[in-house]
Protein backbone atom coordinates (compact mmCIF):
# COMPACT_ATOMS: atom_id res chain seq x y z
CA UNK A 1 0.00 0.00 0.00
CA UNK A 2 2.68 2.50 0.85
CA UNK A 3 4.23 1.62 -2.49
CA UNK A 4 0.97 2.86 -3.73
CA UNK A 5 0.55 5.84 -2.51
CA UNK A 6 4.45 6.85 -3.44
CA UNK A 7 3.49 6.42 -6.99
CA UNK A 8 0.22 8.14 -6.96
CA UNK A 9 2.45 11.15 -5.23
CA UNK A 10 5.19 10.71 -7.99
CA UNK A 11 2.48 11.05 -10.61
CA UNK A 12 0.45 13.99 -9.63
CA UNK A 13 2.54 16.08 -7.36
CA UNK A 14 3.96 17.56 -10.70
CA UNK A 15 -0.12 18.41 -11.73
CA UNK A 16 -0.36 20.03 -7.94
CA UNK A 17 2.98 22.32 -8.53
CA UNK A 18 1.91 24.07 -12.17
CA UNK A 19 0.27 26.61 -10.87
CA UNK A 20 3.24 27.49 -9.46
CA UNK A 21 5.47 27.64 -11.83
CA UNK A 22 5.41 29.82 -15.23
CA UNK A 23 4.38 27.55 -17.82
CA UNK A 24 1.86 26.65 -21.30
CA UNK A 25 -0.88 24.56 -21.89
CA UNK A 26 -1.43 22.27 -24.95
CA UNK A 27 -3.39 20.98 -26.77
CA UNK A 28 -3.54 18.81 -30.17
CA UNK A 29 -3.95 16.10 -31.76
CA UNK A 30 -2.42 12.53 -32.54
CA UNK A 31 -2.04 12.34 -36.48
CA UNK A 32 -0.28 8.99 -37.01
CA UNK A 33 0.68 5.85 -35.15
CA UNK A 34 2.26 2.72 -36.38
CA UNK A 35 2.44 0.28 -33.74
CA UNK A 36 1.89 -3.27 -32.91
CA UNK A 37 -1.60 -3.97 -31.61
CA UNK A 38 -2.38 -5.83 -28.24
CA UNK A 39 -1.37 -9.29 -28.80
CA UNK A 40 -4.86 -11.72 -28.43
CA UNK A 41 -5.05 -15.53 -27.04
CA UNK A 42 -1.99 -17.30 -28.19
CA UNK A 43 -1.47 -14.88 -31.27
CA UNK A 44 1.57 -15.82 -33.39
CA UNK A 45 3.40 -13.30 -35.00
CA UNK A 46 6.12 -14.25 -38.09
CA UNK A 47 8.00 -12.82 -40.78
CA UNK A 48 5.47 -11.00 -42.35
CA UNK A 49 4.11 -9.34 -39.40
CA UNK A 50 3.79 -5.78 -39.47
CA UNK A 51 2.55 -3.36 -36.88
CA UNK A 52 -1.22 -1.54 -37.40
CA UNK A 53 -1.46 2.30 -38.65
CA UNK A 54 -3.80 4.74 -37.42
CA UNK A 55 -4.64 7.64 -37.77
CA UNK A 56 -6.04 10.77 -36.26
CA UNK A 57 -6.70 8.28 -33.20
CA UNK A 58 -6.49 10.25 -30.16
CA UNK A 59 -6.24 13.50 -28.62
CA UNK A 60 -3.09 14.79 -25.91
CA UNK A 61 -3.24 18.00 -23.53
CA UNK A 62 0.49 18.84 -22.31
CA UNK A 63 1.25 21.12 -18.80
CA UNK A 64 4.15 22.68 -19.90
CA UNK A 65 6.92 24.23 -17.36
CA UNK A 66 10.47 25.18 -18.34
CA UNK A 67 12.03 21.91 -17.67
CA UNK A 68 9.33 18.97 -18.62
CA UNK A 69 5.68 18.89 -20.34
CA UNK A 70 3.08 16.53 -18.44
CA UNK A 71 0.89 14.72 -20.69
CA UNK A 72 -2.10 13.41 -20.90
CA UNK A 73 -3.61 11.61 -23.73
CA UNK A 74 -6.48 9.65 -24.77
CA UNK A 75 -6.40 7.02 -27.92
CA UNK A 76 -8.90 4.35 -29.94
CA UNK A 77 -7.65 2.02 -32.19
CA UNK A 78 -10.35 -0.11 -34.43
CA UNK A 79 -9.43 -2.35 -37.33
CA UNK A 80 -13.22 -4.79 -38.79
CA UNK A 81 -11.18 -7.07 -40.81
CA UNK A 82 -7.90 -7.82 -37.66
CA UNK A 83 -6.28 -11.39 -38.52
CA UNK A 84 -3.69 -13.51 -36.37
CA UNK A 85 -2.57 -17.08 -36.28
CA UNK A 86 -3.38 -18.39 -33.60
CA UNK A 87 -0.79 -21.17 -31.61
CA UNK A 88 0.97 -21.75 -34.54
CA UNK A 89 1.00 -20.14 -38.59
CA UNK A 90 -0.19 -23.51 -39.45
CA UNK A 91 -2.98 -23.96 -36.49
CA UNK A 92 -5.82 -21.37 -37.10
CA UNK A 93 -6.30 -18.19 -37.89
CA UNK A 94 -8.46 -16.02 -36.30
CA UNK A 95 -10.55 -13.50 -38.06
CA UNK A 96 -12.90 -10.20 -36.66
CA UNK A 97 -13.57 -7.27 -35.28
CA UNK A 98 -10.32 -5.54 -32.65
CA UNK A 99 -11.40 -2.24 -31.09
CA UNK A 100 -8.90 -0.48 -28.00
CA UNK A 101 -9.08 2.32 -25.79
CA UNK A 102 -6.53 3.79 -23.90
CA UNK A 103 -5.64 6.41 -21.53
CA UNK A 104 -2.22 7.30 -20.11
CA UNK A 105 -0.42 10.11 -18.04
CA UNK A 106 3.42 11.05 -18.28
CA UNK A 107 6.18 13.31 -18.78
CA UNK A 108 8.81 14.52 -21.45
CA UNK A 109 11.55 16.18 -21.04
CA UNK A 110 13.58 18.29 -23.70
CA UNK A 111 16.98 17.39 -23.73
CA UNK A 112 18.42 20.42 -25.70
CA UNK A 113 16.98 23.66 -26.29
CA UNK A 114 16.36 25.32 -30.03
CA UNK A 115 14.06 25.28 -32.71
CA UNK A 116 14.05 21.34 -32.75
CA UNK A 117 14.61 19.36 -29.58
CA UNK A 118 15.29 15.78 -28.87
CA UNK A 119 13.40 14.76 -25.77
CA UNK A 120 12.66 11.18 -23.88
CA UNK A 121 10.14 10.45 -21.52
CA UNK A 122 7.54 7.50 -20.06
CA UNK A 123 3.99 7.27 -19.65
CA UNK A 124 1.61 5.22 -17.37
CA UNK A 125 -1.45 3.89 -18.81
CA UNK A 126 -4.57 1.63 -18.56
CA UNK A 127 -6.17 0.02 -22.02
CA UNK A 128 -9.14 -2.06 -22.89
CA UNK A 129 -9.59 -4.36 -25.74
CA UNK A 130 -12.71 -6.19 -26.81
CA UNK A 131 -12.30 -8.80 -30.18
CA UNK A 132 -15.00 -10.75 -31.59
CA UNK A 133 -14.15 -13.28 -34.74
CA UNK A 134 -14.07 -16.69 -35.57
CA UNK A 135 -11.62 -19.51 -36.05
CA UNK A 136 -10.62 -21.46 -39.04
CA UNK A 137 -8.43 -23.94 -39.58
CA UNK A 138 -5.08 -22.41 -41.14
CA UNK A 139 -4.58 -25.37 -43.68
CA UNK A 140 -8.25 -26.52 -44.63
CA UNK A 141 -10.19 -23.54 -44.12
CA UNK A 142 -13.07 -25.23 -42.01
CA UNK A 143 -14.90 -23.67 -39.50
CA UNK A 144 -13.52 -23.97 -35.75
CA UNK A 145 -16.09 -21.86 -33.40
CA UNK A 146 -16.26 -18.24 -32.86
CA UNK A 147 -14.63 -16.63 -30.16
CA UNK A 148 -14.68 -12.97 -27.97
CA UNK A 149 -12.28 -11.76 -26.16
CA UNK A 150 -12.02 -9.12 -23.58
CA UNK A 151 -8.81 -7.59 -22.28
CA UNK A 152 -7.97 -4.67 -19.61
CA UNK A 153 -4.55 -3.91 -18.06
CA UNK A 154 -2.27 -1.32 -17.28
CA UNK A 155 0.99 -0.63 -19.17
CA UNK A 156 4.32 1.40 -19.18
CA UNK A 157 5.82 3.08 -21.97
CA UNK A 158 9.37 4.36 -22.05
CA UNK A 159 10.08 6.67 -25.33
CA UNK A 160 12.36 8.94 -26.85
CA UNK A 161 11.64 11.37 -29.57
CA UNK A 162 12.21 14.37 -31.94
CA UNK A 163 10.37 17.72 -31.91
CA UNK A 164 10.11 20.84 -33.93
CA UNK A 165 8.67 24.20 -32.94
CA UNK A 166 7.34 26.91 -35.81
CA UNK A 167 5.65 29.94 -35.87
CA UNK A 168 7.26 31.49 -33.19
CA UNK A 169 6.92 27.98 -31.04
CA UNK A 170 3.06 28.25 -30.75
CA UNK A 171 2.72 25.18 -32.89
CA UNK A 172 4.96 21.76 -32.31
CA UNK A 173 4.98 18.95 -34.58
CA UNK A 174 6.77 15.76 -32.44
CA UNK A 175 7.64 12.13 -33.16
CA UNK A 176 8.22 9.71 -30.98
CA UNK A 177 9.21 5.88 -30.31
CA UNK A 178 9.58 3.20 -27.67
CA UNK A 179 8.50 -0.18 -26.07
CA UNK A 180 5.22 -0.92 -24.35
CA UNK A 181 5.49 -3.37 -21.40
CA UNK A 182 1.33 -4.52 -20.99
CA UNK A 183 0.02 -6.57 -17.72
CA UNK A 184 -3.17 -7.76 -18.69
CA UNK A 185 -6.19 -9.32 -17.13
CA UNK A 186 -8.10 -11.26 -20.69
CA UNK A 187 -10.94 -13.09 -20.65
CA UNK A 188 -11.62 -15.46 -23.85
CA UNK A 189 -14.72 -16.93 -24.49
CA UNK A 190 -15.01 -19.43 -27.14
CA UNK A 191 -18.80 -20.87 -28.91
CA UNK A 192 -20.29 -22.68 -31.56
CA UNK A 193 -22.78 -21.64 -34.25
CA UNK A 194 -25.94 -21.89 -31.70
CA UNK A 195 -23.84 -19.64 -29.38
CA UNK A 196 -23.59 -22.37 -26.86
CA UNK A 197 -20.38 -21.28 -24.75
CA UNK A 198 -17.65 -24.33 -25.30
CA UNK A 199 -14.96 -22.82 -23.10
CA UNK A 200 -14.51 -19.66 -21.02
CA UNK A 201 -10.90 -18.72 -19.73
CA UNK A 202 -9.42 -16.21 -18.04
CA UNK A 203 -5.58 -14.89 -17.98
CA UNK A 204 -2.88 -12.85 -16.58
CA UNK A 205 -0.35 -12.24 -19.25
CA UNK A 206 2.48 -9.73 -19.85
CA UNK A 207 2.82 -8.23 -23.14
CA UNK A 208 5.31 -6.55 -25.13
CA UNK A 209 4.07 -4.00 -27.97
CA UNK A 210 6.54 -2.13 -30.23
CA UNK A 211 5.82 1.03 -31.60
CA UNK A 212 8.20 2.52 -34.37
CA UNK A 213 6.47 5.39 -34.37
CA UNK A 214 4.66 5.85 -30.95
CA UNK A 215 3.54 8.61 -32.14
CA UNK A 216 3.42 12.05 -34.93
CA UNK A 217 1.57 14.68 -33.02
CA UNK A 218 0.50 18.18 -33.78
CA UNK A 219 0.24 20.64 -30.81
CA UNK A 220 -0.96 24.27 -30.28
CA UNK A 221 0.96 25.99 -27.12
CA UNK A 222 -1.19 28.19 -25.21
CA UNK A 223 0.71 30.45 -23.06
CA UNK A 224 3.55 31.75 -25.67
CA UNK A 225 4.23 35.58 -26.31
Amino acid sequence: MKKIHSLLITLFVPFFSFSQIQSGISVGIKLVEYADFSKLMNETRGNSYKPQLSTFNGITVKFNDNEFSYRIQVSKFEDDDYSFFNHCQTCEVIEGNYKGKEAKIGFEKNLLSGSFQPFLGADLGYRNVTFQGSAHNAKAGSYLYNTDVDQNGGFIYPFIGIKGNFLKSRVTLSAETGLEVLFNYEKETRTNNLDEIITQDKYRRTRFNTKPLGALTIVYNFGYQ
